[in-house]
């Protein structure tokens, strides 16, 4: 029993343990696709981290630094991936570290210390194929992507003073004019050129169709031969109904064209030019990693202020350049990036920046507090499951200790009874087997037993006689009971308990027969006969 009651409470500790314990999911690791690689191969890091909150840096030779500190809306674990490209164009030994801390959902914090290493040999070099003498020799690719001409339809309204040179014009329509045509001329017939226009116009085959009551705004893009771009702009003004049109007012000297609007993707073309560009930028409040080169194009940073812009200063190489940022606004939590492209005076690129800013305003303080409270109600909840398991337990462990007793007590109870009822057989038989002996040794106790028996029976008579019973005497009862006695008589055993009784009381019934004679003799001289 008590081995019995052993297995079953360690079973019940033993589930409580198992659900109470909980798996971790929170990890993060950094890889690489190659460990050993040549010069110019293409060798990719992967960060592969899973957690509700994280606050992790990436950095090391031949990579751009990066940062990742955000957290999950709802403070579930999450799995991010991303991909980085490494730098093999130097032979070395290239390691990459991934290093600061997650939390998982249970609010437990991960310190992370991880790295990758890449072996970056010199590349095997092919001796170049003799090159035959009738191989046809490649034209250099032409970078011409001006305009020789450029103006709209109708004629009437048509700007003068056109400079390849000049990328922005204007021109004012009459109200009825709804529409014009923009035509143009290459500097170079292999350049192409397209045009568009702002959100509203329709644009086919050169017309604008659509034109508002303002200003409406037109660009023609120029792609050369070699694909760098440049851009033309013409602003058309539609006048209210009943306004009078007056030509526009041009300053033929006017060559600088105006800063282009941030570029699209799809808008810039870098044609970097080695040591050209930007000599000095610097962002307030943040930290360039790596630490700004005019070579160096892309650069990481992290904001832990709740900035929605950034104050960023430049000098460019040269004044004739100019700079547009683009991404520098609505600054959000989490990867922001930030475009700064250099142009020369003729609107051509000179060189692109790419900052990726890690804005990060996280209150750990509120992950912390927040973590906290979860787990305070998992405690509270996980002490009442078990408080109920250990009620369940101990209600148990009574019961089976109670059952236990009571079926003890119960087999003790029948011993004691089977005793008794033994004791008492035992008691009869001796008390039978006695009153045998005494019958075998006077045989006239059979007779004065039934004597006595039948002077009973008449004094009983008598008794209800004078008790005034009119009943009559049961005769059949009688002769039962002479039966019983003269079986008695001849047998030497008892019939039940009763004869036995009226055996003992013997001396009594002599007493009765006295009495019994007495009554008769009363009765006689009443005149009553039996």
């Amino acid at each position: 029993m008590k081995k019995r009651i052993s297995i079953i409470v360690f079973g019940i500790i033993l589930a409580i343990f198992i659900g109470t314990v909980k798996v971790e999911a929170a990890s993060a690791d950094i890889t690489a696709t190659k460990a050993t690689a040549e010069v110019g191969d293409n060798v990719s890091i992967t960060v592969n981290f899973t957690a509700a909150a994280w606050n992790l840096k990436v950095s090391g030779e031949g990579i751009s630094s990066k940062g990742y500190a955000s957290q999950t809306d709802d403070l579930s674990e999450r799995n991010t991936v991303d991909t980085l490209k490494l730098d093999t164009s130097k032979v070395g030994t290239y390691v990459i570290y991934l290093i600061g801390d997650i939390t998982d959902q249970n609010g437990n914090t991960i310190k992370i210390n991880k790295s990758t290493t890449v072996n970056i040999n010199q590349k095997t070099v092919q001796p170049d194929p003799k090159p035959e003498e009738n191989d046809p020799v490649v034209p250099t690719k032409s970078n011409n992507a001006n305009l020789s001409n450029l103006g709209i339809n109708p004629k009437d309204y048509d700007f003068n003073n056109f400079k390849s040179s000049r990328t922005s014009y204007v021109a004012t329509v009459p109200n009825d004019i709804e529409e014009i045509e923009v035509w143009y001329k290459q500097s170079d017939t292999k350049s192409t050129v397209s045009i568009t226009a702002e959100k509203g116009l329709k644009v086919s085959n050169g017309k604008v169709s659509g034109l508002k009551v303002g200003t409406n705004k037109i660009t023609i893009t120029v792609t050369a031969e070699a694909g760098n771009t440049k851009k033309y702009t013409i602003t058309v003004t539609r006048k209210e109904e009943g306004a009078p049109v007056e030509p526009p007012v041009e300053d033929p000297t006017d060559e600088q064209p105006d800063v282009p609007e941030e570029p699209t993707d799809n808008e810039v073309t870098d044609s970097t030019k080695t040591g050209e560009g930007i000599e000095t930028l610097t962002i307030a409040g943040i930290t360039l990693k790596p630490e700004f080169d005019t070579n160096i194009y892309e650069y990481e940073a992290i904001l832990e202020e709740d900035l929605r812009t950034l104050e960023i200063d430049v000098k460019t190489t040269s004044d004739k350049y100019r700079v547009v940022v683009a991404g520098n606004e609505d600054l959000k939590n989490g990867e922001n990036l930030i475009t700064l492209i250099v142009y020369d005076a003729e609107n051509t690129v000179i060189a692109t920046y790419q900052v990726t800013v890690m804005k990060n305003t996280v209150n750990q303080n509120e992950i912390n507090n927040i973590f906290g409270e979860l787990k305070k109600e998992e405690m509270i909840k996980r002490i009442a499951i078990i408080s109920a398991l250990v009620v369940i337990i101990i209600l148990i462990v009574i019961y089976i200790i109670m059952k236990a007793k009571m079926k003890k007590a119960k087999n003790k109870t029948n011993k004691e009874e089977t005793k008794n009822i033994d004791e008492e057989i035992d008691n009869n038989l001796e008390n039978e087997f006695k009153m045998h002996n005494e019958i075998e040794e006077e045989p006239s106790l059979g007779n004065e037993i039934k004597s006595d028996t039948e002077k009973s029976i008449e004094t009983e008579s008598v008794i209800k006689t004078e008790n005034n019973l009119e009943s009559d005497i049961n005769f059949e009862d009688i002769m039962m009971k002479i039966r019983n006695i003269e079986n008695i008589t001849k047998t030497g055993k008892l019939s039940n308990s009763e004869d036995i009784q009226k055996i003992e009381n013997i001396e009594n019934t002599k007493t009765i027969e006295q009495k019994i004679e007495d009554i008769m003799q009363t009765d006689k001289k009443k005149g009553k006969h039996f």
